[in-house]
């Protein structure tokens, strides 16, 4: 099959969008991959042989060959109006961002009439609604700032030194060096989310051979 060159945006685009808001709703799809039909005449493309039978797909698997870029093509369509606005989507992930409660109520609205209208559900357990900070792609987004999962902070500070299936001898210089390291990954500093309503000064080196700037 020829490869979708459709591209999923930088994690990096998504977060700059969500700098100032204040209020957020995360969303997760239920089934999101298996929403979408195979073409019809396409369903031998996605044989499956069992020692019983062999099994065609009728809706997009995981691992199929443009599937992620189906996705992200099939949501970005479907909130075609409302992203960068006050929607950002990272495959089947979905953050609802706002300045006030009232707007927020008023965004959550037209989200959930997409959804209905297009037959697509959320895992209730996972979404986390109306919160002055969301956990998105491994970090914790608030009111102009980003910081690293909580959860992934205290897995890596209770990591133990590998002293037990070490090739080499573990010493104390080792121990001291893998204190360190954790707590460079831990105690990063903050960063803060652009503010778009402001200029920005923007400085770069500039080469008259290899780019010409």
């Amino acid at each position: 099959m020829v490869k979708n060159k459709y591209l999923i945006r930088l994690i990096v685009d998504l977060f700059d969008r969500l700098g100032q808001d204040k209020v957020f709703t995360k969303m997760d799809l239920r089934k999101g991959y298996y929403k979408v039909r195979i073409a019809e005449g396409d369903e031998p493309k996605t044989t499956c042989v069992t020692r019983y039978d062999t099994f065609e797909w009728l809706v997009m698997p995981f691992g199929l060959t443009n599937a992620s870029a189906k996705i992200c093509k099939l949501m970005n369509k479907l909130f075609h109006p409302y992203l960068d606005q006050f929607v950002v989507i990272n495959l089947d992930d979905i953050v609802v961002y706002s300045n006030s409660m009232e707007d927020h109520v008023e965004h959550l609205c037209k989200v959930f009439n997409v959804l209905r209208d297009n037959d697509l559900c959320v895992k209730r357990e996972k979404c986390s609604s109306a919160q002055p900070n969301v956990q998105f792609l491994g970090h914790t987004i608030s009111h102009g700032e980003i910081r690293m999962d909580g959860d992934k902070v205290e897995a890596i500070q209770n990591w133990e030194a590998p002293m037990k299936n070490c090739k080499w001898e573990w010493s104390e210089a080792c121990q001291t060096t893998f204190e360190k390291l954790k707590a460079a990954v831990t105690d990063e500093s903050v960063l803060v989310l652009p503010d778009f309503t402001k200029s920005f000064e923007v400085h770069t080196d500039a080469s008259n051979f290899a780019i010409g700037g």
